[in-house]
């Protein structure tokens, strides 16, 4: 009986092993299948994360300049340097200066991928280890 069970056990590692093979085997192929597909991903979410910022600070400049113009229309009909139009503009001035620095930076950044592509997948594979 402890024979038969020793057999059975035998059988079932050797089964096992050759499933675990086979698996690591189909694995390592589709990685290799998706190793193109995952670089052009990474090379892709670095173009459109930056631009997508870029889009929207430039909004956020854009409606800063409307509003800060607004007030500044306001301020030459009061004339009041001392009223709220005055301080409004300059503080919108100031939040449209302070966006100009993601924007340019994530411009920058926005092109790093697209002019270098395998250094900057090389860059994120360090990232990550």
């Amino acid at each position: 009986m402890d024979d038969q069970v020793q057999e059975q056990m035998i059988d079932g590692g050797e089964e096992l092993l050759g499933w675990l093979r086979g698996a690591v085997e189909s694995s390592g192929e589709f990685a290799a299948e998706q190793a193109p597909l995952l670089a052009q991903e990474i090379v892709r979410w670095g173009i459109w994360l930056p631009a997508g910022i870029v889009l929207v600070c430039l909004l956020l400049q854009m409606a800063c300049l409307v509003l800060a113009r607004k007030a500044y229309s306001r301020y030459l009909e009061t004339k009041d340097v001392n009223g709220c139009p005055f301080c409004f503009m300059m503080m919108l001035g100031a939040l449209g200066v302070i966006l100009l620095i993601p924007i340019l930076t994530n411009t920058f950044r926005a092109f790093k991928p697209i002019i270098a592509p395998h250094l900057y997948i090389i860059e994120r594979i360090a990232e990550l280890l």
